[in-house]
């Protein structure tokens, strides 16, 4: 006979965690598997260990492949890679939307 161990204080927030998402889950405009593979990016990053896996098999359920999910850890990782380059550099923030600000208008107006 086995026991049942006593919930932990990390357990507690988990499962309140989840009963918060699982009422917003049901009025987004977002589709499950865009939600969890967002959850999934996030958590690789924080980094944490449950949060990975639960938004990992979570994608999964609502569809995503493999390759969706490395990619969505890959996206993440360059995020991660080019935030810390930008602040590191200490680079202009008012700078920096200017040019990317220039870049999305040149390839708009390409696209027309």
């Amino acid at each position: 006979m086995h026991r049942r161990q006593p919930p932990t204080r990390t357990s507690r927030r988990h499962s309140a965690r989840c009963r918060i998402c699982s009422r917003r889950c049901l009025t987004s405009p977002l589709d499950g598997k865009t939600k969890e593979l967002i959850g999934l990016a996030v958590a690789a990053q924080i980094p944490c260990q449950y949060c990975i896996y639960f938004h990992t098999e979570a994608a999964k359920l609502n569809g995503a492949s493999e390759e969706e999910i490395k990619e969505t850890i890959a996206m993440a990782a360059i995020v991660r890679h080019w935030s810390t380059m930008l602040n590191g550099s200490q680079v202009d923030l008012a700078t920096f939307k200017k040019q990317t600000d220039d870049v999305f208008a040149a390839v708009k107006a390409k696209s027309q």
